[in-house]
């Protein structure tokens, strides 16, 4: 299990984030949410060590992990970024592999295992024909596969997702988003996924925290978290709540 344990960063002398605790749960995915500006990506950067901590700390299955360097930190928690423009001249292969730096020798020689990792993580995001392209010629959609992939060959039982579906179009969304679930449920990893799309979020997230000037105001289900109150008080815009026969998730609409 994650543990975000009081956790208050600040930014100069500005706090940004103040005494956020959430727990993740192996195999669970939950989503953070929150007007722009609220701290979400503070936070996940105070997560992942980029930034360092005002106070509280960050525990795997009880373990401190505020003082680890940043390899012995990428042996526990992997990153999936934006998507960001990536470099010409890799192969999708070669992106993918950079996800075993932390557990390879000064060689930087793979091994079996290695193989078998970075294998099975180009299978399990549909990359696997794209193996010799060039990461600079793909689409969007699947430069974010990569990134996944990238991140899953790291074989961390955490991952930070940092909004995935950013500046991916509907199908991609729910394609990638589809495969994040199914790969959070086989490898029962542990999923803290920012999202913007509240409705992708109510799909797809086991559990929602909301995140609002730097503080968890809620936290919870998804039918539980968004309700036409609390997303109308953090948006400062009308929210109305649909449901459908057949599905116990909310859909979110403005008024």
């Amino acid at each position: 299990m994650l543990g975000i344990k009081n956790v208050s960063i600040r930014y100069q002398s500005r706090l940004i984030v103040e005494d956020v605790s959430l727990n993740v749960q192996p195999g669970k995915i939950m989503a953070l949410i929150g007007p722009n500006g609220s701290g979400k990506t503070t936070l996940i950067r105070g997560v992942t060590g980029v930034i360092p901590l005002a106070g509280g700390r960050i525990e795997f299955s009880g373990k401190d992990l505020t003082p680890l360097d940043e390899s012995n930190r990428a042996k526990i928690i992997s990153v999936v970024p934006q998507i960001l423009r990536l470099p010409s001249g890799f192969s999708v292969f070669d992106t993918v592999a950079f996800g075993r730096t932390p557990h390879i020798d000064w060689l930087g020689r793979l091994t079996e295992k290695d193989h078998h990792l970075i294998e099975a993580a180009l299978q399990n995001t549909s990359v696997g024909g794209l193996r010799e392209s060039d990461v600079q010629n793909l689409s969007g959609g699947e430069q974010q596969r990569v990134i996944l992939a990238r991140a899953l060959a790291q074989n961390t039982p955490v991952m930070i997702l940092d909004e995935p579906t950013a500046h991916l179009d509907l199908t991609y969304q729910v394609g990638l988003l589809t495969t994040i679930q199914c790969i959070c449920r086989q490898e029962k990893i542990a999923m803290l996924v920012v999202l913007h799309d509240l409705n992708l979020a109510a799909r797809f997230a086991d559990e929602i925290a909301i995140l609002d000037h730097g503080r968890i105001t809620i936290n919870g289900l998804p039918n539980e978290v968004l309700t036409e109150e609390n997303l109308s008080a953090v948006y400062h815009l009308p929210m109305r709540i649909l449901w459908s026969n057949d599905d116990s998730r909310p859909v979110i609409v403005p008024k």
